[in-house]
């Protein structure tokens, strides 16, 4: 098994990042008013290459709905079905509907590559804290 180091990792979460703000931008999805400021936020975040902190994957979450309910208003239960099985991008003929697959797949990636972070972070936690706990001798 190869192991990508954190900094890897964390570059991946960059990347992909970027790379979902590109692709939202291209599928101009569209944002409720009551929620532009954060969905502006989170972009600006994107595009500058920031790793996202906890508090944003609410923005992101909603940044999922967003593109679900763009993909169903233009074929419905599209987007309910893209998010349980997706479907491979040459075979959506529709435009638009490709530019919002293509922010749906990054969007997917982004979670993914974003929780092996957290979790590479967690393990250097807890490798730590059994470390302490061995020379301590409370082990």
């Amino acid at each position: 098994m190869f192991e990508q180091t954190l900094e890897e990792l964390a570059f991946d979460c960059l990347r992909v990042g970027r790379q979902l703000g590109s692709a939202c931008e291209n599928a101009d999805i569209s944002v409720p008013p009551e929620m532009a400021k954060n969905f502006h936020q989170l972009m600006e975040r994107l595009s500058e290459g920031e790793i996202l902190c906890i508090k944003e994957f609410q923005s992101l979450e909603e940044l999922r709905l967003l593109i679900r309910d763009a993909m169903n208003d233009l074929r419905p239960g599209f987007g309910d079905q893209e998010f349980t099985r997706s479907s491979e991008s040459y075979d959506i003929m529709h435009r638009e509907l490709k530019l919002l697959h293509v922010a749906m797949v990054y969007y997917e990636q982004l979670v993914y590559r974003h929780s092996l972070v957290q979790d590479r972070l967690t393990a250097f936690r807890w490798m730590r804290f059994k470390e302490r706990q061995a020379r301590s001798g409370t082990g």
